[in-house]
């Protein structure tokens, strides 16, 4: 039962209760024994092998998020995010997260709406500012398409945000308006 539940920790990000219910019903006679309980600290020391390393910078950030071996944490049901580098004046200042075949099958978007955060800014990456978020207007919902971490608010970094999306991520998304919430 221990090796079932190592190999399904290491290659599931299911919640510990759940892949431990799921092998428990394989292996009845030892469930009783080794409870969820008994099992869920060597859980958590395998799941953390498997985990990418803290990053503390953005370029850190890209190096690790591109690792073949991390692959899976780009990958959910419908695609893979592709996460690029914004770069100004050979720095770094942001990196923009989605799905670029997603983004192409969007069309005729009319509105899109960009809200910048910085309450949920990671404390570890140095300069890390905020958290912006561009959604489209999507049978009249406001429907989150790409996500860009920014480590600078200038006029210059917003628009090589919105350049690279425009010019990379969706090309073919030309809304007649645009509204945009930066927090203060």
């Amino acid at each position: 039962m221990k090796l079932d539940l190592q190999h399904a920790v290491r290659s599931s990000m299911d919640d510990f209760r759940v892949i431990y219910d799921r092998i428990a019903l394989l292996h009845p006679n030892v469930a009783s024994f080794v409870t969820f309980k008994s099992m869920k600290t060597s859980m958590l020391r395998w799941r953390q092998k498997i985990r990418p390393s803290k990053v503390t910078s953005l370029n850190e950030y890209l190096r690790v998020i591109n690792l073949d071996k991390w692959i899976d944490f780009r990958k959910y049901s419908f695609g893979t995010i592709t996460v690029n580098p914004i770069v100004m004046n050979n720095e770094t200042i942001a990196v923009i997260l989605g799905d670029i075949q997603f983004l192409a099958l969007l069309n005729n978007i009319q509105e899109l709406h960009i809200d910048a955060t910085f309450e949920v800014c990671p404390r570890n990456i140095s300069n890390y500012i905020q958290l912006l978020t561009i959604m489209a207007t999507v049978s009249d919902t406001a429907l989150p398409i790409t996500w860009v971490i920014m480590t600078s608010k200038t006029t210059a970094a917003y628009t090589a945000v919105l350049n690279h999306f425009s010019q990379v991520f969706a090309p073919h998304i030309n809304p007649s308006s645009v509204s945009v919430d930066f927090e203060e």
